[in-house]
């Protein structure tokens, strides 16, 4: 039996006073497909979507948030109704988002508006996704609210781009025509974002900047003063795109020539022609105009030297853009430039660079510079792995370049070639970026790649960042000595901190930093890479199994499972081993017995494939001692040779059996006993008496059955009929065989 569905009457009635859970429910029951029949349209259809209008025009803050959210899921179920009324509705969207772009001040907004406002925002992007690629529709209901919901959004975006810049960059790909009035408006909030407020916004709203940034390029310009003797060549779809990403590429190389005045570039000459041959605008040419602000470093303040670090990471960020964003045409990146200034930017830093002359005196400054270029070092990285997951295999050719580049990236002491771990920990999270570009470069290369110091060097800094490391070690407690009588009897204050400090010796195990599970998956990742492509030496071989062992085993005892990442290690390491001689399969099979693994399974108890051929022993019956004159005459009257190949086994007596590796037998037609027992000249005259102690020999008991079977032999001539090349064995006869 089928019950009818709530009324939209009932329900419109209890819009006005429904909250909470009484709220969801009606959000729920419009999801039905009860309500999609066109008989409604006029009767309930029309009484409830003019309640929800109701609701969107009033002042009241609950009611247009409410209104938003039947109109999301309404529409979204139901396209009677996103046909019927998708022009009122977004004409009742866009009066309540108005008046909010003209005079909104973020200081005095309250939290309700915020929610209002993000609310409305969502809705209208919800309702152009809906609309969008429907003809009719666009035509009449989105095309002319455009013109005026863009310039809205615009204006917002400057308060409000972590909100905006979404439905933006969806406008700015998909009518990429109608916004090119606000191109220039739209640029100019950009530019303010990107040179004032970039470094207060979180990372999605970044992307959100550069990627509507490099989205600006869609829009042809209008008045190009091109000149007159390139007219006849081809006009490429990407001309503005390029010339775009060729404005951040020249930003490049002035910053780069910044950190000059900190690191000394005149040592390595190589690093100065690399600086040279980076792009740089003509002299009168027609590309843009720097659009960033000049960068002011001082020396005598040694913080403002993290000015360089934030205009790398906003250059980065703008490039990876305009490489990663898709576009609706072909794009012409050009690797080979991108490739060199991730290389100048992997070769800035102190361990390969030493420092100006006149800085070693300021403790703060090189404090300061050492924590800044690992930084600027870390954008180079960046950039080959956007490289790399964009690209794949076409940038081998820049891979020498890339893997000695990476090298550097490694904290080494002082004048020496160790690697410095403590300088390792503050850089955790780049260095982990490293085994994600590893990860990515070995499939396509793999054991081909005959570098292997930056892989053991990795190996070495991966497996330490991985400890579990105390806080208790770093800490020194000083003692200090009392240099009088009166000094000790002066009356001392009683310590505050004394009751804090006793956990730092009666609980030292609560002040340990254990590595999450992503770090691991990372690194293990990594070296089932590398194990799989190469030979290790014994001592880093060693230690990742150490490494993969304990922490399966601490895994397992702290949450009864070891995580995916620890399972495909320990099989990689079992299947190869490298150097060592010793497999580590009994302690893989007893830490994953619970669990199962098939790879394990197969090594333990290995199986035969299917459908090969299967050897069945059964027992022969031995053939009586003392043959027949009947025999003896079946044995005559057969050819004078039979072949019996491996090749082509024989059914003997209707039993499944398979004879193997017999030799050819030839059995002379004469009847004269010494012709066809001769001994070979080569045997001891007590042969005979040798032979009567053994057991016949399976090959002649297998012989004798053949000849006597009635199934036709293939018969094959051998070679040579000459008695001399070959020995029969004696075979003894009864006394009457032998008299005949």
């Amino acid at each position: 039996m089928s019950s009818d569905p709530l009324s939209l009457v009932v329900i419109a009635k209890n819009l006005d006073t429904c909250q909470g859970n009484e709220f969801q429910t009606v959000l729920r029951t419009l999801k039905s497909t009860s309500y999609l029949n066109q008989q409604l349209l006029k009767s309930d259809l029309s009484i409830f979507m003019a309640k929800v209008l109701k609701l969107l025009r009033s002042n009241d803050n609950h009611a247009i948030w409410k209104g938003c959210h039947l109109v999301n899921v309404f529409c979204s179920y139901n396209a009677l109704v996103l046909s019927s009324f998708a022009g009122e509705l977004m004409t009742a969207l866009y009066s309540k988002l108005e008046p909010r772009s003209s005079y909104y001040v973020p200081a005095t907004a309250t939290i309700q508006e915020r929610v209002v406002l993000s609310n409305l925002v969502n809705t209208i992007s919800i309702m152009i996704d809906l609309i969008r690629d429907k003809p009719s529709l666009t035509r009449e209901a989105l095309t002319p609210k455009l013109s005026v919901i863009i310039p809205t959004l615009v204006s917002l975006s400057e308060n409000e781009p972590g909100q905006c810049l979404p439905v933006l960059k969806k406008l700015l790909y998909r009518n990429t025509t109608t916004f090119k009035p606000y191109a220039n408006k739209f640029r100019r909030i950009l530019l303010n974002l990107i040179n004032r407020d970039y470094e207060s916004f979180n990372e999605n709203t970044k992307r959100l900047v550069c990627d509507c940034f490099a989205y600006l390029h869609l829009i042809k310009k209008t008045a190009q003063n091109q000149d007159e003797t390139k007219s006849h060549h081809k006009a490429y779809l990407d001309e503005n795109w390029r010339e775009g990403m060729l404005s951040v590429l020249f930003e490049f190389k002035p910053v780069i020539q910044l950190c000059g005045e900190v690191l000394d570039f005149n040592v390595d000459s190589g690093l100065c022609k690399l600086l040279d041959s980076l792009l740089h605008p003509r002299h009168g040419s027609a590309q843009e105009g720097q659009f960033l602000l000049p960068l002011n470093v001082d020396m005598n303040e040694p913080l403002t030297i993290w000015k360089l670090a934030a205009r790398f990471r906003l250059l980065t960020d703008l490039l990876i853009s305009f490489i990663s964003s898709p576009t609706p045409y072909a794009l012409r990146i050009p690797m080979g430039e991108i490739i060199k200034i991730s290389d100048c930017l992997l070769t800035l830093t102190s361990n390969y660079l030493p420092l100006k002359r006149g800085l070693f005196r300021d403790s703060s400054l090189i404090s300061s510079i050492d924590l800044v270029f690992p930084q600027v070092q870390f954008q180079g990285i960046r950039l080959l792995n956007c490289m790399t997951s964009e690209f794949g295999k076409s940038i081998l050719p820049y891979l020498p370049t890339i893997l000695s580049s990476l090298e550097l990236f490694i904290p080494l002491q002082n004048k020496t070639s160790n690697i410095n771990y403590e300088k390792c920990d503050p850089i955790r999270e780049e260095i982990f970026e490293v085994a994600d570009l590893i990860n990515a470069v070995v499939p396509h290369v793999g054991h081909r790649l005959e570098e292997q110091t930056l892989i053991i060097k990795l190996t070495d800094v991966f497996l330490y960042l991985l400890e579990s490391k105390s806080k208790i070690d770093l800490i020194s407690v000083k003692q200090t000595k009392k240099t009088s009588s009166g000094i000790s009897k002066k009356k001392k204050n009683k310590s505050d901190a004394s009751g804090s400090m006793s956990d730092l010796y009666s609980h030292p195990h609560l002040f340990v930093v254990k590595s999450e599970l992503k770090s691991y998956d990372h690194v293990n990742r990594f070296f089932q890479n590398i194990l799989t492509n190469w030979k290790l030496p014994s001592t880093q071989q060693v230690k990742i199994i150490k490494h993969t062992v304990l922490c399966s085993l601490l895994f397992k005892e702290q949450s009864g499972d070891i995580p995916k990442s620890f399972v495909e290690l320990l099989t990689t390491l079992v299947l190869h081993p490298g150097n060592e001689r010793v497999s580590i399969l009994p302690i893989a099979v007893s830490l994953l017995k619970e669990t199962g693994n098939p790879v394990l399974d197969v090594i333990c108890n290995p199986k035969l494939p299917v459908q090969t051929i299967q050897i069945v022993r059964k027992p022969i019956q031995h053939a009586d001692e003392e043959l027949t004159d009947a025999n003896l005459d079946t044995l005559n009257s057969k050819s004078t040779s039979t072949t019996v190949n491996s090749e082509s086994p024989e059914i003997i007596r209707g039993k499944p059996s398979v004879i193997t590796d017999l030799d050819i037998v030839e059995r002379s037609t004469s009847h004269e006993t010494s012709k066809v027992f001769k001994r070979g000249p080569s045997e001891p005259n007590d042969l005979a008496k040798q032979e009567a102690k053994r057991p016949k020999p399976m090959d002649e008991l297998v012989k004798c059955s053949v000849t006597s079977s009635s199934e036709p032999k293939e018969v094959l001539e051998n070679a040579s009929s000459s008695d001399e090349e070959f020995e029969i064995p004696e075979i003894n006869l009864s006394e009457e065989e032998e008299d005949s």
